[in-house]
């Protein structure tokens, strides 16, 4: 079966003819992956076995087995294309059903941002990302970026639809994990974005490190440093466009 879907755009008011809104993001998928605890399902004394039966056949149903694909980007191309990015942290969050039961679950991030290098969300803001759980039934888009609460974050945000729903650019690619390196005790970021040469089309959750060429820095500093002149670069190019 194949659901090919453009991750452009996270509203209800895009849905195609096969009945599942678009995802903003970078890339395309061909289908949702519905998953459930059958032992919840199947001990659950508050059930009936027909219940439980039709309950696993939809189930069932709904599983397939998507595949999903992203052009890596360079860090030009997701700035440009950014509405915002902002280092901050992981404050709170929860899943639930985009439209009602039975639609897309996706999961509401609450980010308090300590810096904005472009574009202002406020002091904190909501990220949405496609994928969660709600009670024993699990959404997943593979590639697409889950959060801890707590983690530290430097993130590139693409905003659209008719609600302003906010996400990272390009599944993980607009999302740059803090962590302190164990032996210099050194602040990093978790991977790299190509500098040119972009452009590449690699699955959704391949590691977009793989792409070759000039890349930028793993150290915390020097990579906001990097974006720093990004930002100011594209919008040079923005006005000599104008």
């Amino acid at each position: 079966m194949s659901n090919r879907l453009v991750l452009s755009d996270l509203r209800s008011d895009s849905q195609r003819t096969d009945g599942h809104p678009r995802i903003a993001g970078c890339g395309e998928y061909q289908g949702y992956q519905f998953q459930t605890s059958l032992d919840s399902l199947m001990k659950d004394g508050r059930v009936s076995r027909m219940k439980k039966l039709t309950l696993l056949f939809a189930v069932l149903l709904a599983s397939t087995a998507w595949a999903a694909t992203l052009k890596i980007l360079t860090l030009d191309e997701m700035t440009q294309a950014s509405s915002a990015v902002v280092q901050g942290r992981i404050v709170s969050s929860r899943s639930d059903w985009l439209d009602g039961k039975g639609s897309l679950i996706v999961t509401y991030y609450t980010v308090q941002a300590d810096s904005y290098l472009k574009g202002n969300l406020g002091r904190t803001f909501q990220l949405t990302e496609p994928g969660g759980n709600v009670g024993i039934i699990n959404g997943s888009v593979p590639g697409a970026p889950s959060f801890q609460v707590g983690e530290q974050v430097v993130l590139f945000i693409e905003t659209g639809g008719t609600r302003n729903l906010h996400q990272a650019i390009g599944f993980e690619q607009g999302v740059f994990r803090v962590q302190r390196d164990a032996r210099s005790g050194a602040l990093t970021v978790n991977h790299s974005q190509p500098l040119v040469k972009g452009g590449q089309v690699v699955a959704a959750d391949e590691n977009p490190s793989l792409a070759s060429g000039a890349r930028s820095s793993r150290d915390l500093n020097q990579f906001l440093s990097q974006v720093g002149d990004s930002v100011r670069r594209v919008a040079t190019l923005k006005k000599g466009v104008q």
